[in-house]
């Protein structure tokens, strides 16, 4: 006879109780430990998103700058100092575009002096999105402010520019650079081809 007080009796109660109990606290804090898991996993995964979408803003907001610069630049020369003009467009150009423009310079500076043309340019405006190979399309909208020898007061028009940005070595240069409709972006100059 066995009663509640008997050791065999207690002990079957603590194992009948106990062990299923502790099966169940084992169970749950599995599954917690799931849980924490895949939520801390998905957390990982958003900031690294956010970091992506971030660098991704980062560099949109640098090809900006950079077209923006190289805009500027590109519309404002004199023909009384045409040099600088033609070392502002090399100045921040991929190794194809400079080499475009060195070709052109010498036609670029005579057609300048002998058109006794005065420019300067600003970028209004820009949009940019990404181009499919790791290139950024910027367009500009700007105003040039031109006069030469066959318009002696000066005339501010608009003018909307495709700019290509590449980013080489961690560094932004201007890969491509023209009017979207095709024409001529400096006036009375030749585009550089």
């Amino acid at each position: 006879m066995t009663t509640d007080d008997d050791p065999e009796v207690t002990t079957a109660r603590w194992r009948r109780f106990v062990v299923p109990g502790l099966a169940a606290v084992a169970i749950g804090g599995a599954a917690a430990t799931c849980v924490l898991g895949v939520k801390l996993s998905a957390a990982s995964d958003k900031a690294d998103q956010l970091a992506v979408l971030q660098a991704d803003a980062a560099d949109k907001s640098k090809a900006i700058e950079v077209a923006r610069g190289y805009v500027t630049r590109s519309l404002t020369y004199n023909y009384n100092n045409v040099d600088p003009f033609l070392a502002a467009v090399q100045e921040g150009a991929a190794d194809q575009l400079a080499t475009k423009w060195k070709s052109v310079s010498d036609v670029v500076r005579q057609v300048i002096i002998q058109a006794q043309v005065v420019s300067s340019g600003e970028s209004v405006r820009e949009a940019v999105e990404n181009g499919d190979d790791g290139s950024f399309k910027v367009t500009v909208f700007a105003t040039q402010k031109v006069q030469n020898i066959q318009q002696p007061e000066p005339a501010t028009m608009p003018i909307l520019l495709n700019v290509s940005v590449i980013k080489k070595d961690g560094t932004f240069l201007v890969s491509d650079f023209g009017p979207q409709d095709g024409g001529n972006a400096l006036i009375g100059t030749p585009a550089p081809k």
